[in-house]
């Protein structure tokens, strides 16, 4: 997790990245299991998109690091009811752990749909 402040997405691969979050559950079954699972909710990815415009209205061109992508995800599930809410939480950990892995390695992520990477 302390490698998250370091590595980072571009407002681009957010936007790809908030995109397919959005997709995700209108995917077929079997689209569902060649991808990585998403349990957060359409109304949470908004909020995250709402929280993101917030943390960057002073700043262009920056990155947001993966870290900052946590905290994100973390906030905008805190509306979930408790018996979901440790759920999605542990999931956006995964999700954020792939997608540093996917950066890292230059591995194909569904999510990001490219391979580049974004450091500070």
């Amino acid at each position: 997790m302390i490698e998250w402040q370091n590595q980072g997405l571009t407002e681009y691969q957010f936007a790809q990245l908030l995109g397919r979050c959005r997709m995700y559950p209108s995917l077929s079954r079997e689209m569902k299991k060649e991808v990585f699972p998403l349990d957060i909710t359409d109304n949470q990815m908004m909020a995250v998109c709402r929280e993101y415009h917030n943390l960057q209205a002073n700043r262009r061109g920056s990155y947001l690091s993966l870290w900052q992508l946590y905290n994100l995800f973390t906030s905008a599930i805190k509306s979930s009811y408790i018996d979901r809410y440790v759920e999605r939480s542990v999931n956006s950990h995964e999700l954020v752990s792939h997608l540093q892995e996917s950066l890292e390695k230059g591995a194909f992520s569904w999510s990001l749909s490219q391979t580049q990477k974004a450091r500070y």
